[in-house]
């Protein structure tokens, strides 16, 4: 230990050590009234033993004004500091003013219990309060809250609105640009929920008199309500009409509206929690239909990814604008895709929105599936592809978009000739967009007449999904289970397609309902509008249940000598050659069969996604049918 003595005011007085005798201990007691500096002071007494003295001096520090302390340890201290700057310490119990602390832990101690400066800690309970009591969004949130299950949802920026609880048990949130001012909204129950079914047997009615307005529920072992409720009695025999709705006639008709020919709609067993009541409900389903066309007679086509040589445009991209006429989402939309070679790699489309420039802005709103390039069509009239988007946007009606084609095999130059081209017409054929390639001389978006072969517009068709709505319940019925799919026909007098399903799969029993009639009257298209031999895509949207499924058809040859005539999924683009001796490719999904002169074969199962399926046939005299379906 040592002491650094002020020199002023107050010197310490000389100390004279007094004569101490043999086995005497004396002591000498000083008063300290100046400030010291204290170096490795150890807290207790403050003493200094004169080590070759025969005696000790005391200092006794009444008043300790402590200006810099530096202590290995602290120990038991309870003290007032009033200001001190702390390194590192382990405060046991300590009453500090103002203090600027590095790092501390602190046993015991309340700094600030509402605090107001940075450094001060609030307690749990203020904290509590000031949480339930803020309105950092614009209202009390305790008063904004109702009830149990009550959300805070953000609308805009600092800006939250209340969500009130669903009306029902197991309500669903559902997310979605357009779905209320908050973006998401409660529902009852969505398709493909727990609800399910065992032993169903359903169908037009077998009545005479009703079986084209009539479905009937015939029979079922046990129904599961999308609430789990389990039901085994008080269905069979019930039926729903298509000739009126709930809100003028209740429970056995449409949920609302009025009934459209060539329509698809959902058949929904309904039951109140309450008191047990049980009825049958029809629901129009979700429906992708065409919403753009432009089916040109191929005339000219464009090489993507093709090196002329040099002075040459280069197209990289292809690109085929056009305005929505419908909005909603943007489900799918074809191109005439021809293939030269076997390009290694994949195709695919993405949709854009349309730029200040009239260009393809480059960011895709959506992209479609990637498809195989070396699988594409070969003839010199190509196929017509659909791409599908499995996670997309949504139009708006009346803006422009652009469907741009893309590919990733290698580059392509003459005597390597292994590349995709898409086809066009060389005259202006549509009145709402315009064909585009991006050069890759230039690096920018140009005319696509602008170099030899000209194209004005490429094939196109567009698809948009509608009608993707919740099951409007009657009033007093909470339980729902999606039992059937019952299809229309007819024009202006809609009927039910005669049908009857046993469990998920429905047979046609072959009524003329379920006749495609594929002469290019069906499909958006007109007589002209199909190819003998063409690979397209065969629009079933009246036919078949919008969901994915397997289908079985009837092919009939009414004329002429043996037809050839393939069917498959929409991946299965490399359709053989439909000549006197056809090529079969053996691929995924896909089904040749050769049909006699006025003779029916059945083919299938054949996946059906999107309600299309690619069809190629050796005459626009074969007829398919609908024969079976099972979802």
């Amino acid at each position: 230990m040592s002491f650094i003595w002020n020199s002023n005011p107050n010197p310490p007085p000389v100390i004279s050590a007094p004569v101490v005798g043999p086995e005497e201990v004396t002591t000498e007691v000083h008063v300290v009234a100046n400030t010291v500096n204290v170096h490795g002071l150890v807290i207790g007494s403050l003493s200094y033993n004169t080590a070759n003295k025969g005696y000790d001096v005391i200092y006794e520090l009444p008043s300790l004004n402590v200006r810099n302390l530096h202590a290995q340890t602290l120990t038991a201290l309870s003290a007032t500091v009033n200001a001190a700057f702390i390194n590192t310490a382990t405060i046991n119990n300590a009453t500090i003013n103002t203090a600027n602390i590095s790092t501390a832990t602190i046993s015991n101690g309340m700094m600030g219990v509402h605090p107001v400066q940075n450094l001060q800690i609030a307690t749990k309970e203020y904290v509590d309060n000031l949480i339930a009591n803020s309105v950092p969004l614009g209202g009390n949130l305790q008063l904004l809250i109702i009830a149990a299950g009550d959300l805070l949802v953000g609308v805009s920026d600092n800006t939250a609105e209340r969500l009130p609880i669903g009306l029902l048990d197991r309500s669903v949130l559902i997310a979605g640009s357009d779905d209320s001012n908050t973006g998401v909204r409660w529902s009852t129950g969505t398709r493909g929920s727990v609800s399910t079914h065992r032993g169903l047997y359903i169908g037009s009615s077998f009545d005479a008199q009703l079986r084209n307005t009539h479905v009937e529920l015939v029979s079922v072992d046990e129904v599961v309500m999308d609430d789990g409720t389990r039901t085994t009695t008080g269905w069979d025999g019930l039926t729903a009409s298509i000739s009126s709705n709930v809100a003028t006639s209740g429970v056995g008709y449409l949920d609302t509206g009025v009934v459209k020919a060539q329509t698809c709609y959902e058949v929904w067993g309904v039951r109140s929690s309450g008191n047990g009541a049980q009825g049958l409900v029809l629901h129009r389903a979700i429906e992708r239909f065409v919403d753009v066309t432009n089916r040109p007679t191929i005339t000219a086509s464009r090489k993507i990814n093709y090196a002329l040589g040099f002075g040459f445009t280069t197209c990289i991209n292809a690109a085929q604008s056009f305005v929505s006429t419908n909005t909603g989402p943007f489900t799918s939309i074809e191109f005439t895709v021809l293939r030269v070679g076997s390009p290694v790699g994949n195709c695919w489309v993405t949709l854009e929105a349309n730029t200040a420039t009239g260009n393809a802005s480059g960011t895709p709103l959506a992209t479609s599936r990637y498809m195989d390039a070396g699988r594409m069509p070969t003839d010199s009239t190509g196929g017509r592809i659909r791409f599908v988007f499995d996670t997309t946007a949504n139009v708006v009606s009346g803006n422009s978009y652009w469907g741009v084609f893309h590919v990733d095999y290698p580059q392509a130059f003459v005597g390597n000739e292994n590349h995709l081209s898409l086809g066009g017409a060389t005259s202006d054929t549509y009145a709402g967009g315009t064909a585009k390639q991006f050069s890759a001389n230039t690096n920018t978006w140009q005319s696509a007449n602008s170099s030899s072969p000209t194209v004005s517009d490429f094939y196109i068709r567009t698809f948009v999904e509608s009608f993707n709505t919740d099951l409007l319940m009657p009033t007093g019925y909470d339980q729902r289970c999606l039992l059937s799919y019952m299809i229309t026909s007819g024009g202006t007098d809609p009927i039910v397609a005669e049908y009857h399903q046993r469990g998920t799969k429905i047979e046609t029993n072959f009524h003329f309902s379920w006749d495609i009639n594929y002469n290019g009257a069906f499909g958006g298209g007109s007589a002209t509008d199909t190819q003998t031999g063409l690979i397209e895509v065969l629009d079933m949207r009246h036919y078949v249940p919008p969901v994915p499924c397997l289908v079985t058809f009837a092919v009939t040859n009414y004329t002429g000598d043996n037809r050839f005539t393939c069917v498959g999924g929409l991946a299965s683009t490399d359709m053989g050659g439909l000549g006197a001796t056809p090529v079969v490719i053996e691929s995924s999904g896909q089904i040749c069969s050769n049909i006699p002169a006025s003779a029916q074969l059945l083919f299938g199962p054949i996946i059906v996604e999107h309600q299309s399926v690619l069809l190629r046939t050796h005459s626009t005299t074969t007829t398919l049918w609908t024969a079976e379906v099972e979802y």
